[in-house]
């Protein structure tokens, strides 16, 4: 929480991670909290930008292994691998906070970059996805999931709703994206449930479970985002809050 001492050892550790790996930092005060932003910039297509992030913040008395610990270790290996190569888009990597309190942290980012203009062409979230249940019956629904994407609701009957995939769930902007990692989890042989949400599903209050991260402000600014998660509380009782 902000002014712990933990909450100023995560952010001299991401900011330290960043700097090493080449990034331009900065420490994005909205107020209440602050956000921890890296910039490695594009080339010719620059004002182009790519997102990947994940909230550092925790609700009290728990260490957060998967929540969200999880999401900094993947954002973390994404600017390390990505620092390697050139692009022509300039790669933002973002750790939120405040997230546990509504997401106050990525609402203000998205909010300045929205009235900047920044084209923001891809943004992927990750929220709790290292936790995985192989027992049936160990895997909940969203209320209305199975209403309203019936396929993927049979997908996981079929699977007698054990909790041993990873969720990707996408806008309509973001479909390029959430195909391409759909195809990628294929190919390593990851499985996973990949759902396109069309803009009047996410409209709907029946989906709002579905929104309770950091990829719902990009979805509301009109943004493309795909956020990746092992469903966080849905995997039943068996969920390791404490972990």
């Amino acid at each position: 929480m902000p002014g712990e001492e933990g909450w100023q050892m995560v952010q001299d550790y991401l900011r330290d991670e960043l700097e090493a790996l080449g990034f331009a930092v900065e420490l994005h005060d909205y107020g209440t909290g602050l956000n921890v932003i890296g910039v490695l910039e594009g080339g010719d297509r620059a004002d182009e930008l790519v997102v990947a992030s994940a909230h550092y913040d925790h609700i009290p008395g728990c260490p957060g292994a998967d929540d969200n610990a999880s999401g900094l270790a993947a954002v973390l290996e994404h600017a390390r691998i990505l620092s390697e190569v050139s692009f022509e888009r300039t790669l933002v990597v973002a750790f939120w906070d405040e997230e546990e309190w509504g997401l106050i942290g990525s609402e203000a980012w998205v909010a300045e970059a929205a009235a900047r203009g920044d084209d923001i062409v891809s943004s992927i979230v990750y929220d709790t996805f290292a936790y995985t249940c192989n027992e049936p019956e160990c895997q909940q629904l969203p209320f209305g999931f199975e209403l309203l994407v019936p396929d993927q609701a049979d997908e996981l009957a079929d699977n007698e709703y054990r909790g041993d995939f990873t969720a990707l769930f996408g806008n309509e902007a973001a479909a390029a994206t959430l195909d391409a990692l759909a195809v990628h989890a294929e190919d390593i042989s990851l499985s996973q449930l990949s759902v396109a949400l069309s803009d009047e599903l996410i409209a709907n209050p029946a989906m709002s479970d579905l929104q309770r991260s950091d990829h719902a402000p990009f979805w509301d600014a009109g943004y493309p985002s795909v956020f990746i998660t092992d469903t966080a509380n849905l995997a039943l009782v068996t969920f390791p809050w404490v972990k």
